[in-house]
């Protein structure tokens, strides 16, 4: 029997079939996936990937199926001529929708960091009005917004609404109900800081350092939705605006994630 040249041994490439799954109730699909011989270094980098995009995936799930459950019990509730609990429905799948966009932009953006293509669309914007916005949105009355003066920047606005919204939506997850947000806005110099304080559990010494780190979780976050992502595109942005973004933080007495912004 003649033998392959061991290059070719080397070379050769075998095909697996691998059935995904997207989301409950969908047809599964087979997809050829062709493994060959890696090195150890290549197959942990390999994997670590894979986890990542498992990470996203579920949390892309994660509001799919909330407007999915919403959805069918709208249609139920205006079927009997429930107003009042359909319009909370439809508030809840707003609230869904927009969580799900914002992690649609930042996995985008960190696309964008990654191939050196990020870009920022700087316009005159009045940044109270934008905070207030973001506070209107969040809703419940939770989210207060502490403000004597408008000040006015040349900064991206939808880029920096996002930043905020991050950070409010980590401060609502980790503060109990009963506790309200402030979101605080301070001029100097022509520039602007602006910080979401919260009342929630804290964080560790050890994770002050290390929290805006991709992929990187409070250990405090246990099953609450995120992706780890949040926090790191929030501080890619601020910085490409040439400002900083901090955090102060006392286990058991609440956090101040604050951002700043230079005079444009």
């Amino acid at each position: 029997m003649t033998r392959r040249p061991e290059a070719e041994q080397e070379g050769v490439m075998s095909i697996n079939v691998e059935a995904t799954r997207f989301a409950r109730g969908t047809l599964e699909v087979e997809v050829p996936i062709l493994r060959r011989a890696v090195d150890r270094t290549e197959v942990d980098e390999q994997r670590l990937l894979e986890a990542e995009v498992a990470e996203i995936v579920h949390d892309l799930k994660n509001p799919l199926s909330a407007i999915t459950l919403e959805a069918v019990l709208l249609e139920d509730k205006l079927a009997r001529g429930d107003r009042t609990n359909g319009l909370n429905s439809i508030a809840r799948i707003n609230h869904n929708v927009a969580f799900l966009d914002r992690l649609v932009l930042d996995l985008l953006d960190v696309c964008s960091f990654a191939t050196g293509h990020f870009q920022l669309y700087r316009e005159p914007t009045d940044l109270r009005a934008l905070l207030d916005a973001v506070c209107e949105r969040s809703g419940q009355g939770r989210v207060v917004l502490d403000s004597a003066h408008p000040v006015k920047l040349m900064i991206d606005p939808l880029r920096i609404e996002r930043v905020v919204s991050n950070l409010v939506d980590n401060a609502l997850k980790y503060t109990p109900g009963s506790s309200g947000i402030v979101v605080r806005l301070t001029g100097y110099g022509g520039g602007a800081c602006v910080s979401v304080i919260d009342s929630g559990p804290g964080l560790a010494p050890s994770e002050l350092a290390c929290i805006f780190e991709r992929y990187r979780r409070a250990g405090t976050a246990g099953a609450r939705p995120g992706s780890g992502l949040g926090l790191y595109v929030c501080k890619r942005i601020v910085e490409a605006h040439g400002g900083q973004i901090g955090v102060e933080s006392i286990v058991g007495a609440g956090s101040r994630f604050y951002f700043e912004l230079p005079a444009s």
